[in-house]
């Protein structure tokens, strides 16, 4: 499981407002960037189930036979992310009352190998199997999140050097948009026009 490939599913969850607004090949693309993140720990989240839920089938689209389960964590954690990450690139600081107090909680102790071991029920597992990642990746040394200053999305920086722009093309566009840059190209344009 790589930190930044963690951090930067969680950086994408954080930049969508509606999952159920997504076009089908970006919830389908979420649930496979969830995957090579290391993410799908519980056995329910690798297969796929039909669902009865309204607010599930509604999330991944009307119409679908099977829903992958991993989308189930997927849409479980989002709004939270959303809210946190969100709120914390924005201003520093967030509200996590309402968030644990819905956090997984064990159903039973078991002692394995004369340890204690935390027993979960299954389907409340693979419902909440991503907010204790969230948690570690927002709470790691560093805050791992950033917005871009032109797109505005939630990005994991690349390098030390890339802090303001999530990709090269919006640094590259940042440049062009400013005053200095596009007087210095009407000066130029003017030049090569004139005899």
């Amino acid at each position: 499981m790589s930190e930044k490939a963690v951090a930067q599913f969680f950086a994408d969850l954080a930049s969508v407002r509606n999952l159920s607004a997504l076009e089908q090949w970006r919830k389908v693309k979420l649930c496979e960037d969830m995957d090579k993140a290391g993410l799908l720990q519980s056995p329910l989240s690798s297969s796929q189930y039909r669902s009865k839920e309204k607010r599930l089938m509604n999330s991944w689209g009307r119409g679908a036979r099977k829903i992958p389960a991993a989308w189930l964590s997927i849409q479980d954690v989002h709004p939270h992310v959303f809210k946190l990450i969100n709120a914390l690139v924005d201003t520093g600081k967030v509200d996590v009352h309402k968030f644990h107090k819905e956090m997984i909680r064990p159903v039973e102790w078991q002692i394995e190998n004369g340890r204690v071991a935390s027993i979960y029920n299954p389907f409340q597992m693979a419902q909440k199997e991503l907010w204790v990642p969230f948690v570690r990746t927002v709470l790691s040394d560093l805050f791992p999140f950033r917005r871009c200053n032109l797109c505005k999305m939630i990005f994991v920086p690349a390098s030390k050097k890339q802090k303001k722009f999530c990709s090269r093309e919006c640094a590259v566009k940042a440049v062009a948009l400013t005053p200095r840059r596009k007087q210095y190209m009407r000066d130029y344009m003017r030049e090569r026009k004139s005899p």
